[in-house]
């Protein structure tokens, strides 16, 4: 009876040890399984949470490109255009200022000087002659409002620049705007002649002294953008006119169109320039 019971009980364990032992391996699979997925999810949660918080960074990055550009639009659209063109209206309008000559003594000796210029075209020596009258008139005032006398004082009367040169030339002073032009325009006159003239050569004295009076008398070269000055505060009012509406239309095109403006407004000037009288 006891071998049997204990027959019976060695029976009971073999059968049952391996159904326990697979149990347990499969329990281990399955939970070794589940962390697996748990794992995996927790890293798929946090690169999507990553991913939301590259995104939102680029958008605000975005956001605050954007903010910064239409700051800089509404700047250029508000204060830069609009003081550019007032301040070319005010300063080409602006009215010259009034000189303190003597208009019938001045208007004699100027036109004497300018017939003096006609009457040597084409002539070195005369129009040499000519240039040194212009340069008696700027830097003694010869004939508009009596010679200077530097007796006693060391100053020399050649041209002076980057200072007052009313003191050395106060003929600069004395001549009203238009007589100034109106002696340059001689003058360019005069060095056009010589240079087309065919029956003698043109000194370089001639040119250095026209070059250095027409500096004196136009140094600005309002005799060669006069005549644009006249019309290019339209000119500048309808650029500013077209560069507007092509913010309100087309505003990517804004840049290009306040260049293409500025280019329009201010390329002849530097074309005339260029060209000269």
């Amino acid at each position: 009876c006891i071998l049997q019971k204990f027959f019976l009980l060695l029976c009971f364990l073999l059968l049952c040890v391996p159904q326990t032992s697979s149990f347990s391996i499969q329990h281990a699979v399955r939970t070794n399984n589940q962390r697996t997925t748990q794992t995996k999810q927790q890293m798929l949660c946090m690169m999507m949470m990553k991913k939301k918080e590259q995104e939102a960074q680029a958008l605000s990055t975005e956001t605050s490109t954007t903010r910064t550009r239409t700051r800089m639009s509404k700047w250029k659209e508000e204060i830069l255009v609009p003081t550019m063109a007032a301040g070319l209206l005010f300063f080409f309008t602006m009215a010259p200022p009034a000189a303190n000559a003597n208009v019938a003594d001045t208007t004699a000796t100027v036109k004497e000087t300018i017939q003096k210029l006609k009457v040597a075209q084409g002539n070195p020596t005369e129009s040499f002659q000519a240039y040194e009258e212009v340069a008696s008139i700027i830097t003694e005032g010869k004939g508009v409002g009596g010679s200077v006398n530097y007796k006693n004082i060391n100053l020399d009367s050649s041209f002076v620049e980057d200072e007052d040169r009313s003191i050395y030339n106060p003929g600069l002073t004395l001549l009203t705007e238009s007589e100034k032009l109106a002696l340059a325009r001689a003058l360019v006159n005069n060095q056009k002649a010589g240079l087309a003239s065919t029956t003698s050569e043109w000194p370089e004295s001639n040119t250095v002294a026209y070059d250095l009076l027409k500096h004196q008398l136009d140094p600005f070269y309002l005799l060669e953008t006069r005549n644009y000055l006249k019309v290019l505060p339209f000119v500048g009012a309808i650029s500013y006119l077209a560069a507007l509406g092509v913010q309100q239309v087309k505003r990517e095109f804004f840049s290009i169109a306040y260049v293409a403006g500025a280019v329009a407004v201010f390329g002849p000037l530097l074309l005339l320039i260029a060209i000269g009288p």
